[in-house]
């Protein structure tokens, strides 16, 4: 990165993903493009895991038009990847009671 700015975990884990996508045959033209987004969004804000709120808030943001497609493709794209992020990104995992 420039400036010899570390990359995040997300970063890093995102552009795992992207790889492992693309070698599984995916063209991922939306995600390409908008997961760095995303992850530069969780960065500027000093998010360390993707949460819902962050999601949204990422999603709705004021250049996007809500009559537009542009929050049904951001929240596709920010949902997506969660199982390939690294364990400290995750939710937890809920067991369902009986």
């Amino acid at each position: 990165m420039a400036g010899g700015d570390p990359v995040s975990a997300l970063s890093q884990a995102a552009g795992e993903y992207l790889a492992l996508r693309r070698s599984l045959g995916h063209q991922l033209a939306d995600a390409a493009r908008l997961l760095p987004r995303f992850v530069a969004y969780l960065d500027q804000n000093g998010a360390e895991t993707v949460t819902v709120e962050a999601a949204l808030a990422w999603a709705q943001e004021p250049d996007a038009d809500p009559g537009s497609t542009v929050w049904a493709r951001r929240l596709t794209v920010a949902r997506a990847s969660p199982a390939t992020w690294p364990a400290s990104t995750r939710a937890p995992r809920y067991r369902r009671p009986g």
